[in-house]
């Protein structure tokens, strides 16, 4: 799982709004949001 920021580098109140870039399962891309 790729996310689109860095989850422990900015303020706690942020880390809800961290989203899912990238998915892969066997080394395959499952899913993509870029």
């Amino acid at each position: 799982m790729v996310l689109d920021r860095d989850p422990f580098d900015g303020p706690v109140a942020e880390i809800a709004a961290t989203k899912v870039a990238m998915t892969f399962v066997g080394g395959e891309l499952v899913y993509s949001r870029v």
